[in-house]
């Protein structure tokens, strides 16, 4: 589970020390910690402008807007089917200590080209793009899936599009992308690639990667972002 959450400032001065997630037993009404994960923690310290317009006429009576301090939070919920479960996220605490969370979620390497496992799969980036290179299942381990050949080998080639005389041209491509951003951990691992598609600069186009523990498949999702008019034969 992923959640987004808002915090006044002064009550997250250090939130990937003390946010702690708690599972709920509504019958037992215990309470047992669960790995979470706390990252993308974003300040907003501007606060709401209320003096008056040129006239001298009030704008507002009271703020639209407060200092803001937001945190994504994931945690691994264990819910059987057809049932719920309530979860508690406690922040705020001072005297809260670092902790770290062990699962099967492991990161090696140096972004964009990493390997990412967990105990079923494992998947390893283009050292170039960040493009999926390699998947194997470790039931499988003789059968990994690969390509190399072509234009740039890896699995995984597009967004890509066709504007001649100008090449096709493939996000995995990029050699390397101009933004490269990696956020590695025991719940989720995620990998961003984002940039100009090559030799293509009215285009803008972005691929990322989300892995999770104990789970036999990641999500690939990309986007791509047409910035001028172009005529093209393909899009894709």
């Amino acid at each position: 589970v992923e959640v987004l959450l808002a915090f006044f400032p002064d009550e997250a001065q250090h939130l990937t020390r003390e946010i702690r997630v708690v599972a709920f037993d509504q019958e037992t009404h215990s309470l047992s910690e669960v790995p979470s994960q706390v990252y993308d923690i974003m300040k907003f310290t501007e606060e709401d402008d209320q003096a008056p317009d040129e006239n001298g006429v009030p704008t507002r009576p009271v703020p639209l807007w407060f200092p803001t301090t937001t945190a994504r939070v994931a945690f691994l919920a264990d819910v059987p089917a057809k049932s719920s479960r309530v979860f508690l996220i406690y922040y705020n605490n001072e005297d809260a200590m670092a902790t770290t969370y062990k699962t099967d979620l492991h990161v090696q390497g140096e972004a964009p080209g990493l390997h990412i496992e967990n105990d079923l799969m494992s998947a390893v980036l283009h050292p170039n793009s960040g493009h999926l290179d390699q998947l194997t299942l470790k039931s499988q381990p003789e059968f990994p899936l690969y390509h190399r050949m072509e234009t740039n080998g890896a699995v995984h080639w597009n967004p890509g599009i066709y504007l001649p005389p100008r090449p096709w041209t493939h996000t995995a491509d990029w050699k390397p992308p101009a933004h490269v951003k990696n956020v590695p951990g025991p719940v989720i691992t995620k990998t961003e690639v984002w940039d100009q598609l090559r030799e293509i600069p009215e285009v803008d186009a972005a691929v990322r990667y989300e892995f999770y523990p104990g789970l036999p498949y990641f999500i690939s999702s990309t986007s791509m972002r047409i910035n001028e008019t172009v005529h093209c034969i393909a899009l894709r």
